[in-house]
């Protein structure tokens, strides 16, 4: 849901809120007989967060088809420009994560250590991956302010 928030705004500026919303009503309603047919069929009951998020997956593939009926835009860019960035550095860190917690560590040595992993290479990842050229500026202007000011105090 997160990753479509802008495209009702679009239906409504266009005046086409009412295709969009009988459309993704229809494939949201979805869940729960989908997620009662899982559940009648012995499935665990976490299956139903799965079926939920694979429903907002095709919600979000058929909002897309819809604004490309009416904007001029481009669905792999929108993957490109949301997903990828935003997963990329995710995926990474997971994974990062996941190795260093299968060593053979105290409980409380390994939340600091996944705590000191997540805070330094996180956001090295979305600087690198995620922004874009104009907003690695902004943000490298604001930290050079921010050193400055502590210099001085």
């Amino acid at each position: 849901m997160l990753m479509s928030a802008g495209i009702q705004t679009v239906f409504d500026s266009l005046g086409k809120v009412r295709l969009y919303n009988i459309w993704v009503s229809l494939i949201l309603m979805l869940n729960l007989p989908i997620a009662y047919t899982f559940f009648k069929l012995g499935f665990p009951s976490h299956t139903i967060i799965i079926v939920g998020m694979c429903l907002e997956l095709v919600s979000l593939n058929v909002r897309l088809v819809l604004l490309k009926k009416y904007v001029a835009f481009s669905i792999k860019e929108f993957y490109y420009d949301v997903i990828f960035r935003v997963f990329l550095p995710t995926i990474a860190v997971s994974t990062i994560i996941y190795f260093y917690c299968l060593l053979p560590l105290n409980g409380f040595v390994s939340a600091i250590g996944t705590f000191l992993l997540m805070i330094i290479i996180y956001p090295i990842l979305i600087y690198n991956f995620s922004l874009e050229p104009v907003q690695k500026d902004l943000l490298s202007g604001m930290l050079s302010r921010l050193v400055k000011r502590k210099q001085k105090g």
